[in-house]
């Protein structure tokens, strides 16, 4: 299924030359772009910042005998509610700890934590921490 990020970034990467990577993981989809070199990563970074609705983050591992650059580029509402809920799938983690830690045991800590998840509305990030 192609969204509007996916038709935003392959249109860029076709109208400028840009080498893209789709990628996924834990459930969040982004795009990886490498630059060659720093003048080509700031015209990316240009490009991308005229464009609404998209989230870019950086990365420049340092490296002593070579440059390196991958900017991702996310849609800024997904990478929002991923975030949210992650948020929430610690939250909800933490929660569980701390009823062992104060020497509830295994089933009193999950239920005490699903009545935490019905409170917060949390349902999906406790439906991901025990998928």
């Amino acid at each position: 299924m192609i969204n509007a990020l996916d038709k935003k970034i392959n249109a860029l990467a076709a109208r400028h030359g840009w080498h893209i990577s789709p990628r996924t993981g834990d459930g969040l989809h982004w795009y990886e772009i490498a630059p060659m070199d720093r003048p080509d990563r700031d015209a990316i970074l240009r490009t991308l910042a005229r464009c609404k609705g998209l989230t870019v983050e950086t990365w420049e591992p340092y490296s002593p005998t070579a440059w390196a650059c991958v900017i991702r580029v996310y849609d800024a509402a997904e990478l929002a509610e991923w975030r949210r809920v992650d948020a929430q799938k610690t939250d909800l983690a933490n929660y569980f700890c701390q009823i062992i830690h104060d020497g509830g045991t295994q089933e009193q800590a999950k239920a005490a934590q699903l009545r935490r998840a019905h409170e917060l509305d949390a349902m999906q990030a406790y439906s991901k921490l025990y998928a």
